[in-house]
C-alpha cells in the first residue's frame, strides 16, 4: 500500500505531481514520530529520508517516501542474509 494522495496536474505540462506531504503525515504513514521524520530527513540519523527543503519548512515526496520504505525492507532482508551466512 502506497503513500498516494490526490494528484495534481500543473496545466500543459504533460506531468503528474504529487501534493506535498507533511512531517507529520510520514510520520502517521510510517507510525513513527515527528522528530523521527526529522531526523532521519535532515540526516542526523541513518537511513537518510529524503525531502524538500522550503524556507524553514520540510516537505516529502510520497513517491520517495514508498522508495525510502522499499529500500529499508531489502536493507533489513540482506541483514538476514548475512547474519545467517556468518
Amino acid at each position: 500500500m502506497g503513500l498516494h494522495h490526490g494528484a495534481l496536474t500543473p496545466v500543459g505540462s504533460g506531468q503528474s505531481s504529487q501534493r506535498l506531504l507533511t512531517a507529520e503525515e510520514v510520520a502517521a504513514y510510517l507510525q513513527v514520530s515527528k522528530y523521527w521524520v526529522l531526523d532521519h530527513a535532515a540526516g542526523r540519523r541513518r537511513p537518510h529520508l529524503p525531502s524538500i527543503k522550503l524556507g524553514r519548512k520540510v516537505r516529502f515526496e510520497a513517491c520517495t517516501v514508498d522508495r525510502f520504505v522499499a529500500g529499508c525492507r531489502r536493507m533489513e532482508s540482506e541483514f538476514r542474509k548475512k547474519g545467517r551466512a556468518a
